[in-house]
């Protein structure tokens, strides 16, 4: 496999393992998972770690930030539908991409294709996300028996002509439209400065 496409294929690798954390993930938050501010609404706005650009996420308080096995994310603290899975959103910085979003978000729906047991892409392409270009893939697969969607999306973060991509990957139980809407809104307060 070229060093590109090891590349990739790491990117899509982490953006992934939310999937198992979303079901799994116990312990502290790490140093540095922890929330710059809290604000006067009910929420904390949490740092990304691992970008040279100041990456932020503003979630519910009650939401844990956590970095477990170098992956960085943040779930609620409820447990939604029959299956009780609690929401996450998964935030991977890429300050090298080796490609456009949708090569990225291609290599995403590859890896997961093969990764992730009965995957089934039911929407992928071009979109807008927090206001910046980005390319998402959208799919169902099972994890530890409990039936997921997953929406993996590449977001073009590049600044001061510099490329750099984000990948926001929201996980929820299939059907779940509170836990949907729940992490979609955390996802989406991605800001980029």
């Amino acid at each position: 496999m070229s060093e590109r496409g090891t590349r990739r294929r790491g990117v899509a690798l982490t953006a992934l393992a939310g999937v198992t954390l979303a079901l799994t993930a116990c312990g502290a938050p790490s140093s540095d998972a922890q929330a710059d501010a809290a604000t006067g609404d009910g929420t904390r706005t949490f740092q990304v770690p691992g970008s040279e650009l100041p990456l932020t996420v503003t979630a519910p308080a009650g939401w844990d930030a956590t970095t477990q096995d170098g992956v960085y994310f943040l779930r609620s603290d409820e447990r939604y539908g029959d299956a009780g899975v609690r929401p996450s959103v998964v935030v991977t910085a890429d300050d090298a991409p080796q490609g456009s979003v949708d090569d990225a978000a291609a290599a995403i729906e590859d890896y997961a294709s093969g990764a992730l047991t009965g995957w089934v892409t039911q929407d992928a392409g071009p979109t807008t996300f927090a206001g910046l270009d980005a390319a998402e893939v959208i799919g169902s697969h099972e994890t530890e028996g409990v039936p997921l969607t997953q929406e993996s999306t590449v977001v073009d973060t590049s600044s001061d002509g510099a490329a750099h991509q984000a990948v926001v990957t929201v996980t929820y139980g299939q059907g779940d439209t509170a836990g949907a809407e729940s992490a979609r809104a955390v996802a989406e307060t991605l800001t980029v400065g």
